[in-house]
């Protein structure tokens, strides 16, 4: 059976639906371009009410909230914004993570919760295993590239 990149195909991509960051536009369109490979849609928002304005058709399967949102990330607005846009995955990502914010970030039921520079070095695994469970497609990492199955027992 031949292999499919789950990245690079429309019929694949097109299931993978949307990224929403929550961040700067000014200070996250390098995490945008890096991630919109993986979806078939990306947004940045920087004010709670632009949820508003997102197509109402598109699945948020990620969100990615990062510390250049305007005002900053609680517990609450992580909440709140989960609760709108009902994601899949939610990923926080920060310059500085102290304990206390930590704690309370975790409480929002975050997927994942780190620095950028451990997120953009594995943002494959992380976002290619989520992709997985959502297309039933199995990945096979070989170098750096990602060779997917339909099912695990198929040969490469």
């Amino acid at each position: 059976m031949a292999s499919t990149n789950l990245f690079h195909d429309k019929e694949y991509t097109t299931q993978l639906r949307r990224c929403v960051i929550l961040g700067t536009p000014s200070e996250s369109f390098w995490l945008q371009t890096i991630i919109e490979k993986y979806f078939s849609a990306t947004f940045i928002i920087q004010a709670y009410h632009e949820i508003a304005c997102l197509p109402p058709t598109d699945k948020t399967l990620l969100l990615l909230a990062t510390d250049t949102f305007p005002g900053g990330l609680s517990q609450e607005l992580i909440t709140t914004v989960k609760k709108d846009l009902t994601p899949m995955l939610t990923v926080c990502l920060l310059e500085k993570i102290d304990p206390e914010t930590e704690i309370s970030l975790r409480a929002s039921g975050l997927t994942f919760l780190g620095s950028y520079s451990f997120f953009m070095k594995n943002v494959e695994g992380i976002v290619g295993e989520f992709s997985m469970q959502m297309t039933g497609i199995h990945e096979v990492i070989v170098g750096n590239k990602y060779i997917l199955k339909a099912n695990e027992s198929d040969p490469l």
